[in-house]
């Protein structure tokens, strides 16, 4: 009797271990559902879905990717909200996007900061621990920034002065608080429109001019219904990759390791690879698909400077600090003083140490 109760005792114990064997492996399992505008295809998508791949491969299937690519999860603002309720656990979207979370990342979407990508990636990455605080303070992983590429006019009439702009209808994103800022200070006549509503609203003619980086324009068809690009840019749009807190912490410690380095790594590819995109797309606008580049006159160009200058100042309290834009901006200056070059190397270096 008592042989058998030992028995019993030893394959209880045995049983309760395998179950919480079980259940520790079945806790570190989790399928992540992420959601982006990109489209499938391009460039970034495919970058996805390499990530994907090894992670999945890397972390032996404990972790793996579900991906709504090409707005199937709504407009970005719709997206974060999503995430926000627990629909889906991550996303890859621009400032826009993520100022729904750190209204401060704007920062990095401000008006003729950038001249260069250098002084976009010096800024990006000395910024990157600053604006991970504030996610984490908001219970989200920012695992990745990166960018849109940057950002042109495109219009069906040339625009050389400041009041051409005034005379046409131009799209803005709606929410979009830096172009609303702009067109506020310009004066421009603006049609606030979801991303999805602009290539009918340009074949409609109910918006005149509207503004992408040139891959967005091209993968959107926005290009087809344009005449026109700006030959200086605007901006360098800001993005990033976010998670929900509570979704990666369930992944177990060394998965989570895997995750971020690999997501690190296929964000600066994707950055380069979308830069080479951005560039051959620009090119292809004018040589392949018809459109003329125009310049704004000198006496415009001053006048934009001040508009910044005017964005930049306005958007204090509301959307960042004061020290925080003082901060940006030094270290672009910063760039620039040390030279293109240098700065490239310290950025990269940089980048070394955060993996």
């Amino acid at each position: 009797m008592k042989k058998q109760r030992f028995i019993a005792t030893i394959a209880g114990i045995i049983f309760l271990g395998l179950l919480v064997i079980n259940n520790s492996v079945s806790a570190g399992k989790i399928k992540i559902k992420f959601a982006s505008l990109a489209p499938e295809g391009t460039t970034w998508a495919n970058i996805l879905e390499e990530a994907a791949k090894e992670i999945k491969k890397k972390t032996n299937k404990r972790v793996k990717i579900k991906y709504y690519l090409g707005g199937k999860k709504g407009e970005e603002p719709e997206m974060i909200q999503k995430m926000k309720i627990g629909e889906i656990d991550a996303v890859g979207v621009s400032g826009m996007g993520l100022q729904s979370i750190v209204k401060d990342i704007r920062v990095m979407d401000l008006p003729l900061l950038f001249e260069t990508y250098t002084e976009f990636d010096y800024l990006r990455c000395n910024l990157f621990p600053v604006f991970t605080k504030m996610f984490l303070k908001e219970d989200y992983i920012l695992l990745a920034m990166n960018e849109t590429g940057f950002v042109y006019n495109f219009s069906n009439v040339p625009i050389q002065e400041i009041d051409d702009i005034r005379k046409v209808k131009t799209w803005i994103y709606k929410g979009e608080p830096i172009s609303m800022t702009l067109a506020d200070i310009v004066g421009i006549n603006t049609v606030p429109l979801g991303i999805t509503d602009v290539l009918t609203s340009l074949q409609t003619g109910l918006i005149e001019s509207c503004y992408a980086p040139p891959v967005a324009a091209i993968a959107f068809q926005w290009h087809t219904k344009v005449k026109y690009l700006s030959s200086k840019p605007l901006t360098n749009g800001c993005g990033g990759i976010v998670i929900r807190k509570d979704t990666f912490d369930k992944i177990i410690a060394k998965d989570q390791e895997i995750v971020r380095a690999i997501l690190k790594e296929k964000n600066e590819k994707t950055i380069l690879e979308m830069r080479k995109d951005n560039e051959k797309a620009k090119k292809d606008l004018t040589t392949r698909f018809g459109l003329k580049e125009f310049k704004l006159s000198q006496k415009a160009d001053k006048e934009m400077e001040v508009v910044a200058d005017k964005v930049r100042k306005r958007l204090v309290g509301e959307f960042y600090t004061q020290e925080l834009l003082d901060k940006s901006m030094a270290l672009v200056a910063e760039c620039r003083k040390m030279g293109q070059k240098k700065c490239a190397k310290v950025t990269q270096k940089i980048i070394l140490e955060e993996k």
